[in-house]
């Protein structure tokens, strides 16, 4: 069978936020932070709902125009590797309309009704939500990564029965690690992105821009708003059900989290250039 991947390359131009670049750096830390998940994800059981794309091999280009640039190619199979049929679907997809049957009910309100019984809250937060909190608890605890696992990093891995079994994981070139997390576990240390390490960042700021907005504003809020309007439940009620959950996760007091949430100091807009700060909105978190 020939070899199937996704290639990443360099793209020296702002897309939303960030230009986005993919550096000789980048892609040795990609590789690195791959190469630790595939060593952890081999000895976890069966039962963790956790999986990744790995991005094994990487090229950068020697001399002439294009020095320095970068190719990434991911593997379109999970790791680790199950040998049932599943479909990969982007987060997003659960709560998105379709523009072509905009008389069907998003994907996750179907997935709820078709096997929810009377606590459609209960499978909401064990089935749907859950996934991403422990995913995000694991690797905070087990290996001191920071995921940024919104609507298009995170994938739904579902079965032939429309049942969600793990979350599959990709894109590593912007992953965080807690450096304390790493060494008192007696792993190496990354070179890039340490989480804390940067101008206008703290190690608290950094969890908070990946938890409270990556995981939580940009996908699980936009996950609970859709389920809320279709099933006539409070948002704050889901929002404490999802609290309680993400609380009871073993591992969940690995994460160094403020007090209240940070946000992006500028607009996407009015970003210039790759580099950060986070300002503290005041704000208390919805989802931890």
């Amino acid at each position: 069978m020939e070899p199937r991947v996704y290639i990443k390359t360099d793209l020296d131009k702002k897309h939303f936020r960030f230009v986005r670049r993919l550096q000789r750096s980048s892609v040795e830390h990609s590789v690195a932070i791959c190469g630790d998940l595939r060593q952890h994800v081999a000895a976890l059981p069966n039962t963790v709902r956790y999986a990744f794309l790995p991005e094994s091999l990487g090229i950068v280009v020697r001399g002439g125009t294009y020095e320095g640039s970068g190719i990434i190619f991911r593997e379109v199979f999970p790791c680790p590797v199950v040998h049932e049929k599943r479909l990969l679907l982007p987060y997003h997809a659960l709560y998105a309309r379709d523009p072509f049957h905009s008389e069907d009910r998003p994907l996750l309100v179907q997935m709820i009704e078709l096997h929810a019984k009377a606590d459609k809250i209960g499978y909401f937060v064990s089935e749907i939500v859950a996934p991403l909190l422990e995913a995000s608890v694991l690797l905070v605890s087990s290996r001191g990564l920071l995921p940024e696992l919104h609507g298009q990093n995170a994938l739904a891995e579902i079965d032939e029965q429309l049942r969600i079994r793990r979350v599959v994981h990709r894109d590593f070139q912007g992953t965080y690690s807690d450096s304390a997390i790493r060494i008192g576990l007696g792993l190496p240390i990354f070179i890039k992105h340490i989480a804390g390490s940067e101008p206008g960042t703290t190690l608290e700021s950094q969890y908070s821009h990946v938890f409270d907005g990556m995981i939580g504003r940009y996908l699980i809020s936009r996950l609970a708003r859709v389920f809320c309007q279709h099933f006539a439940v409070g948002y704050n009620v889901v929002a404490e059900a999802i609290r309680s959950h993400h609380r009871r996760i073993p591992g969940y007091k690995s994460a160094r989290f403020p007090a209240t949430t940070y946000r992006f100091a500028t607009s996407a807009r009015d970003q210039t250039g790759n580099e950060v700060a986070f300002v503290d909105t005041g704000e208390k978190p919805e989802f931890r």
